[in-house]
């Protein structure tokens, strides 16, 4: 848990596959990740500096592990190590 002055970010993402012509969802996974489990909770000062590049990158990973687990468990598509 954040004690006061300390930051975490989650990320909450829907992705959907929708087939066209019928408006259909064939495929839909919900994935969270979160920086509220790390070991070591940035003060916001930390979160912004350098243009927030903190945030930025920990936003980036999130999308990141988020689109491996969809492509995964919705698609079917398995990435190759170091891809």
């Amino acid at each position: 848990m954040a004690k006061a002055g300390q930051y975490f970010v989650t990320s909450d993402v829907l992705f959907r596959v929708i087939e066209v012509a019928s408006g259909r969802v064939l495929g839909e996974k919900t994935c969270v990740r979160t920086t509220q489990v790390d070991p070591v909770m940035p003060s916001r000062e930390e979160w912004l500096a350098d243009h927030a590049a903190r945030l930025k990158a920990a936003l980036v990973a999130q999308a990141e592990s988020c689109l491996v687990t969809f492509k995964g468990e919705v698609l079917g598509v398995v990435e190759a190590s170091g891809s």
